[in-house]
């Protein structure tokens, strides 16, 4: 049955070079997708219209695209009443006892993007015959293009320069980023004497950095000692600066 139809194509594209065109009218046939921009494994939705076209007898579809890339799922014809309907493998096809007014939707096809097609840009398209009493319409028909995306798989971040990046162990892709620092980690205390030093690490990819750090004006001054009648003073254990003071006298005891 399916040799049948496929011979009843043909020989309708056939006609349609070889039969002289006495039709004044002119169909166009539209093919649309579901989405253009898919990945591997996914499966994609196409809709055929045609164009209004009075005393159609039949008509003919036959699908173009890259079989490395896709594999044919299911096709259909939407049409009702007709003497022969059929969509099989990319070849859909119809055909009228009489003369019938055609518009809308005549066919539904789905494709499916190979788990190992090569990601691209690809062209859906066909070629196409309508006919009504006179013989054959001249009739067009759109192309669609595909993209297939890598539905990228990437590994681990790792250092690189001033970032970090990271590949897609699928197609090769290199994505990169900037560094994203903690809070950072003391590894030296900055002092009074001397300035400290700061560790940071990267949350994605654990790359380091340290980071100087200014001296405090923190002392870590000991006992006040007596200087004089007047003044006394300490010294920071740590810079050995010294601070002086005036004695701060309380209010005194009766000693006698």
């Amino acid at each position: 049955m399916r040799k049948i139809l496929n011979i009843i194509l043909c020989v309708l594209l056939l006609a349609a070079t070889v039969m002289t065109v006495s039709a004044t009218s002119s169909a166009q046939m539209t093919v649309s997708a579901n989405k253009t921009s898919v990945y591997r494994g996914n499966t994609i939705d196409f809709t055929v219209k045609l164009s209004t076209v009075e005393d159609c007898r039949s008509g003919a579809f036959m699908l173009s695209y890259d079989s490395d890339v896709f594999e044919f799922v299911s096709g259909s014809c939407s049409l009702s009443g007709t003497a022969l309907a059929n969509f099989s493998a990319g070849t859909g096809t119809f055909a009228y006892g009489s003369g019938t007014t055609v518009s809308g939707e005549i066919f539904t096809f789905r494709l499916k993007v190979k788990a190992d097609a090569d990601f691209g840009s690809y062209t859906i398209s066909a070629n196409v015959n309508t006919r009504d009493s006179s013989g054959a319409i001249p009739t067009s028909v759109n192309s669609l293009r595909i993209d297939v995306h890598c539905n990228h798989s990437y590994g681990d971040w790792t250092e690189s320069g001033t970032g970090h990046q990271q590949t897609c162990s699928v197609c090769g892709d290199v994505k990169t980023g900037s560094h994203n620092w903690d809070d950072g980690t003391p590894i030296k205390h900055a002092d009074c004497k001397e300035g400290g030093q700061d560790k940071y690490t990267c949350k994605d990819c654990g790359a380091t950095k340290t980071q100087d750090t200014s001296k405090t004006n923190v002392h870590k001054y000991g006992s006040w000692t007596k200087v004089t009648d007047t003044t006394h003073k300490h010294v920071c254990s740590v810079c050995k600066k010294e601070e002086t003071a005036n004695h701060s006298w309380n209010g005194g005891a009766v000693t006698k």
